[in-house]
């Protein structure tokens, strides 16, 4: 069982937060997120444990509807110091990110069973509330992936051991994200689900003696324009086509800061893109009238035919993009 003042302590801070929208749900029964309903999520995660929300696409996380992903991320640390960008000016850092599809099926979600949950019981107007929430529990008081992957007595090979862990994390997850929704209210269990109580409890017990239940409570800005994740610059947010129509017309000003950034980098970008050219057209040519040693060895570079493949395979992408929207 979770220690239970930690738990009080993060529900109190929960419930002090700035409440979350409810998100919609489609005709055909879709729950979307919205730029309103992710931004309440991204500020929550970010106060209870210092990781920004990810956008992804279910095929990027390998089906998954959302996921803690531990490994280092690339973020713009300020969208401003973007425009205003100097010689050795810090941009970029890299931290764990917590990742969200754009759009969960609601039945396909309902219709999962659990180590404990029953997942029907959550609303899908509450979906991505839940999810995100779920996400921040595999992060308090609970026993992460890293914290396994480096223990020395773990048994890494036993599959029994494996298993548990799973079960255990994941029962540990969903009770965290279901106080989170519903502070108070006894937890429904899964009629269905795939472990009993009894197993629980006991690896509960068991896997303490060689994991430790870690928490992490790190604050960041509240600023939807610091720690940005590169990925939603450069590509965008992959919204679902629903919400996508409505932004055309109705969009945030949060938002709209992050789009003109893309733009801005784009813009950027092609400019560098031209100088080059220049550069290695002028380079040619004098390697053309007189071969010199010097001028083999720019021309040999790395980053010069970096830049020759990064402009052809973007070249190649714009392409392919044209014809799948014409």
């Amino acid at each position: 069982m979770a220690d239970g003042s930690l738990v009080a302590q993060r529900h109190i801070n929960i419930s002090i937060m700035q409440p979350i929208p409810h998100n919609p749900v489609s005709g055909s029964g879709v729950a979307l997120l919205t730029p309103e309903v992710f931004l309440a999520l991204d500020m929550r995660a970010r106060a209870i444990c210092g990781m920004p929300i990810a956008v992804r696409t279910q095929q990027e996380m390998g089906r998954d509807w959302g996921r803690v992903n531990m490994m280092a991320q690339d973020v713009i640390i300020d969208l401003a110091k973007l425009r205003d960008r100097r010689a050795g000016q810090r941009c970029y850092d890299e931290i764990g990110l917590i990742e969200v599809s754009p759009r969960v099926p609601v039945a396909q979600m309902h219709a999962v069973h659990r180590p404990e949950l029953d997942w029907s019981k959550v609303p899908a107007d509450r979906m991505f509330e839940f999810i995100v929430m779920h996400e921040v529990g595999h992060t308090q008081n609970n026993f992460e992936p890293v914290e396994r992957a480096f223990s020395k007595s773990f048994p890494h090979n036993d599959r029994e051991w494996g298993l548990a862990y799973l079960a255990v994390a994941e029962a540990i997850a969903d009770r965290y994200a279901w106080s989170a929704l519903f502070p108070g209210e006894p937890l429904p269990a899964d009629p269905q689900r795939v472990v009993s109580g009894d197993y629980l409890n006991e690896w509960m017990e068991r896997l303490p003696e060689h994991l430790r239940r870690t928490t992490r409570s790190r604050s960041r800005e509240q600023d939807p324009g610091k720690w940005v994740p590169t990925k939603h610059v450069s590509k965008g947010i992959p919204w679902a086509p629903e919400v996508a129509r409505d932004l055309r017309t109705n969009t945030p000003g949060w938002l709209a800061r992050l789009n003109q950034a893309r733009i801005d980098e784009r813009n950027m970008q092609r400019r560098n893109d031209r100088r080059w050219a220049r550069e290695l057209s002028q380079a040619w040519a004098e390697y053309a009238r007189r071969p010199t040693k010097s001028g083999k060895k720019f021309l040999m570079r790395g980053d010069v035919w970096g830049w020759k493949y990064s402009v052809a395979s973007e070249a190649e992408r714009e392409e392919m993009h044209a014809r799948l929207i014409a």
